[in-house]
């Protein structure tokens, strides 16, 4: 064998090229499926805490034949004036506790620890619950507040969102219905931001429950009030009252906190609050205009409304199923959905 045969041939640039070409062709073939792979894995994720949440609801609904209050803010949709400027008024917000649903299923999701952290004040649903007026502390002044506040619990966040991790946006709580002046419209909000009230470290939250298709479902517009959801202000719902059928009614869903323009400028904590409407910041009765939807999505979403980091929003519904709901959603469908017995029943 002689030294030609011997020597290695060596790579031209032109095949080396060539190699480079074809890997990068393959990357950027493989590289947005094993992205979407790695997506529909995160939605396979979220969806199983929507279903802890909601079997976590229904075991709650067994102990105490009804289920647990959306918030316990006020039964009734307070004036504007009273719940924001009049300190002095019956109403005045911080007079009652709003704590979320979410506080109440720890003794469920093997968070009890958590749970006796917290005075009894906070979580008392028969001085609440059987006395509509009656009011309460400033929950921020209550023992355990600050500690449950900061706990960051695996099972409230979804993990195609980075809300877990955010600590420079404000907090605030979707409990309280609120009609303005001319009692036309309604929001689903504390005005105030929870963290200049109370100075602390807050843990949010991906997961709210559905207070019906507007604000809390205690309008005094029958034509809104029939829409009310599964939780609500002060109001415990039993299963009697889900008239639409259990399997035909939402009872939580994903949000995204506030969100404008691809920038997030709030969220709710998992502790306070706890609600959300189906119409989210569009105005009721209308159809979406521009950016806005009622699903929120990473570009543009309401904190009192639903919203998703998925192609689509996952929602856990009243019997324990699970069901994902695309952001196009028909306006009629979608507030069918919220309501539990509104007498429309969406298959």
């Amino acid at each position: 064998m002689n030294n030609k045969e011997c020597r290695r041939r060596a790579v031209t640039l032109i095949e080396l090229l060539v190699v480079i070409a074809i890997i990068g062709v393959l990357t950027s073939i493989t590289l947005p499926a094993v992205q979407g792979v790695r997506e529909r894995i995160r939605a396979v994720a979220c969806g199983n805490n929507l279903h802890q949440i909601i079997n976590a609801t229904l075991n709650f609904e067994s102990a105490h034949h009804k289920l647990p209050p959306g918030t316990l803010g006020y039964s009734k949709a307070v004036p504007w004036d009273a719940y924001r400027n009049s300190p002095s008024s019956e109403f005045y917000w911080t007079r009652v506790q709003h704590t979320s649903y979410a506080v109440f299923l720890l003794p469920f999701i093997e968070q009890s620890s958590i749970y006796q952290v917290l005075d009894k004040s906070l979580v008392d649903t028969s001085r609440y619950l059987d006395n509509p007026n009656v009011q309460g502390f400033w929950y921020a002044d209550v023992r355990g507040f600050h500690e449950v506040s900061n706990a960051t619990l695996s099972v409230y966040h979804c993990p195609s969102d980075s809300l877990a991790e955010l600590t420079s946006i404000q907090f605030t709580g979707g409990s309280q219905p609120v009609l303005f002046p001319d009692a036309s419209t309604d929001a689903l909000s504390f005005q105030d931001f929870l963290s200049d009230l109370s100075p602390t470290k807050y843990s949010a939250t991906n997961y709210l429950g559905c207070a019906g298709a507007f604000s809390g479902g205690i309008h005094p517009d029958p034509a809104r009030a029939k829409y009310v959801g599964a939780f609500s202000s002060r109001n415990a719902i039993r299963f009697s009252n889900v008239r639409d059928g259990s399997s035909h009614t939402l009872a939580f869903g994903e949000t995204l906190g506030e969100i404008s323009d691809n920038t997030r400028l709030y969220a709710q904590p998992w502790n306070v609050g706890g609600l959300a409407r189906g119409r989210g910041a569009v105005p009721w009765g209308q159809a979406p205009i521009g950016p806005l939807r009622f699903l929120g999505n990473r570009k543009n979403a309401s904190a009192f409304g639903f919203g998703s980091s998925h192609n689509i929003c996952n929602f856990a519904m009243l019997d324990g199923s699970l069901r994902a709901i695309d952001g196009n959603i028909e306006q009629q469908v979608f507030y069918s959905l919220c309501g539990i017995s509104d007498a429309n029943i969406v298959e």
